[in-house]
Order: structure tokens, then sequence, then C-alpha cells
């Protein structure tokens, strides 16, 4: 697993999908969501994983995936609650989109209408 220069963040997994060319930056949360107080702890692996695509580190260190479209999926262990539907929607919106990166939310075991809301075409 890769780690972000500097930032002590790892990517916890990197896929390419040959068919739509996309490659995937895995983020795996396990923890409860609780009310809100994981955030900074999202945001900061968030920025980190933005970090490692538009610093060039993602290219030099996979050269054979560079220019590629990215997206971010983040697998979640437990539900997300209000307050962390709604930091991902404005993140997704303010910080990634403006990149050119996607988000999908993949809730592992949880039947959710989330990819609805969050998988959006491109």
């Amino acid at each position: 697993m890769p780690e972000i220069a500097q930032t002590g963040v790892i990517i916890n997994l990197i896929t390419h999908n040959p068919k739509s060319d996309d490659v995937t930056l895995v983020l795996v949360e396990t923890e409860v969501w609780g009310d809100g107080e994981r955030l900074d702890t999202l945001r900061t692996k968030l920025d980190a994983y933005i970090k490692f695509v538009t610093s060039g580190q993602f290219s030099r260190d996979y050269p054979q995936l560079a220019g590629k479209r990215v997206r971010f999926r983040i697998d979640c262990h437990h539900p997300l609650g209000v307050k962390e539907v709604a930091f991902l929607y404005k993140y997704r919106t303010e910080e990634l989109e403006t990149r050119g990166i996607l988000l999908d939310i993949h809730e592992v075991g949880v039947r959710s209408f989330l990819k609805r809301t969050f998988r959006k075409k491109y």
C-alpha cells in the first residue's frame, strides 16, 4: 500500500478498470462514524489523496496510470450519519469536482441510498 509523501496517510488500494479506463483510489473506513467526530480525520485523508494525485506523486509512482480519470472510493463498514453525508456532498462539489475527481461511497454490507446520491455521471 502506497504512502502519500509527508502525510502519513496510506492509500488502501489502487485499481484500474480497463473498460472505463478509470483509476480508483480506495479509502477504507472501518470505524463507527459517531456524530461527526471523525470528519477532521476524513478530511485529512481526502486532502492527502488529492495531494497524491495533483502533486505528481501518483504519476511518478504509477506512470502506466498517468493521465487516466481518477475516482476516490470510500468503503465504509458502518452507515454514514447525516453530518458525514452533508460533509461528503460539499467536499465532492467544492474540492473534487473542481479537479475532475469522482467520488463513490460504498457502504460495505449496508443497504443505502448513497450510491444513488453520490454516483454522478460525468
